[in-house]
């Protein structure tokens, strides 16, 4: 006798690994409104805690790249873009070491930014351009975040 088993339900990372690109885009553009619409906390915090759930668990996708070096690249560049987004939120509400995590993250996101668009160059590969693009943006708005901050840095050193 044969058992008739019921399919079983996909797993995170295949469902990740499917719709990684669109629960990003789809986050993003509903932080974006939350943040400029109605900076409520209550919806702020989950919709960015979200976001940087995505991006933290898209460094663990398997990406189909040939080059060992690309690969970590990109969970550096999952990692510190989910730091970055928490660096974010804290800052927008005042808790305490988010300097920290804005300087650690954004340096990694701008290195692994560098990385990325050197491999992206020499092997063409267009599975980098999606972490090339989501690097290169939140680079720029955690230096936004972070330049003005700066100062406070280094008195505290």
């Amino acid at each position: 006798m044969t058992e008739n088993k019921p399919a079983q339900p996909p797993q995170l990372g295949a469902l990740l690994a499917k719709h990684r690109l669109k629960a990003e885009l789809v986050l993003s553009a509903f932080v974006i409104a939350v943040w400029f619409a109605s900076p409520n906390e209550a919806l702020l915090m989950p919709a960015i805690m979200a976001l940087a759930a995505v991006y933290f668990l898209s460094a663990f996708v398997i990406v189909p790249v040939q080059e060992a070096f690309g690969n970590t690249v990109q969970k550096v560049a999952g990692i510190s873009s989910a730091v970055s987004v928490i660096g974010i939120l804290f800052k927008h509400l005042a808790m305490e070491d988010y300097l920290q995590m804005l300087l650690i993250a954004g340096l990694s996101v701008i290195a692994a930014t560098v990385l990325l668009l050197g491999l992206f160059i020499k092997s063409q590969n267009q599975n980098y351009l999606p972490f090339l693009i989501r690097c290169f943006i939140l680079s720029g708005i955690t230096a936004w975040f972070l330049l003005p901050e700066l100062d406070q840095l280094k008195d505290n050193l």
